[in-house]
């Protein structure tokens, strides 16, 4: 990995749980976790849909950074006003050097 290839920065973000609602689904809020992480984002597809009347459009998105063993899928990606959660999650060959996140736009 080309350090001149991270060019963008992030903010990895945890949910903490705070209590639960009537239905039991767990209420909260996203705090930052990880500030300013070097990384390259690309844009993988984007497409459009119309849905219930009104039009969705959605992007997926490749983050690559340096290898971080506390980064799961359930944490999300910040870049600046936008939001991902994170889809997938590739250690690449294993090497614990490199990670590539495969996210989507949340909506």
């Amino acid at each position: 990995m080309r350090a001149g290839s991270l060019r963008h920065f992030v903010t990895i973000q945890h949910f903490v749980e705070t209590g639960r609602n009537s239905r039991n689904d767990p209420e909260g809020e996203w705090e930052d976790l990880y500030l300013m992480v070097p990384c390259s984002v690309m844009t993988k597809s984007a497409s459009e849909d119309e849905g219930q009347r009104q039009q969705v459009s959605s992007a997926t998105i490749e983050v690559t950074m340096r290898w971080h063993p506390n980064v799961t899928a359930d944490h999300r990606i910040k870049w600046g006003t936008r939001i991902f959660n994170i889809d997938g999650l590739n250690n690449v060959d294993e090497r614990n050097r490199e990670l590539i996140l495969t996210c989507k736009e949340r909506r």
